[in-house]
């Protein structure tokens, strides 16, 4: 289930079908790090520590991941529902 902050995403203003589309198809031109750590922390609820674990990646890097995944969807969900 998609968390309340990763839909904190999305703009009241706009049309939330429109919104969601918008979501998706940005999630999937993340580079491969982003997207999986933001799948894995927000649609799969997993901790930073779980998501280091399973990709190998370090723990400041899956926060980073994170942190710039979602700066990144914004702006292309912006982008899309202009």
């Amino acid at each position: 289930m998609e968390s309340d902050e990763f839909l904190h995403l999305l703009s009241e203003e706009d049309n939330p079908e429109e919104q969601l589309k918008a979501l998706h198809a940005c999630l999937e031109k993340l580079p491969e790090e982003q997207r999986t750590s933001i799948t894995r922390f927000f649609l799969e609820e997993m901790s930073y520590a779980d998501i280091a674990e399973q990709t190998g990646l370090t723990l400041n890097n899956v926060k980073s991941y994170i942190q710039n995944g979602k700066r990144n969807l914004k702006i292309c969900i912006k982008k899309q529902t202009l």
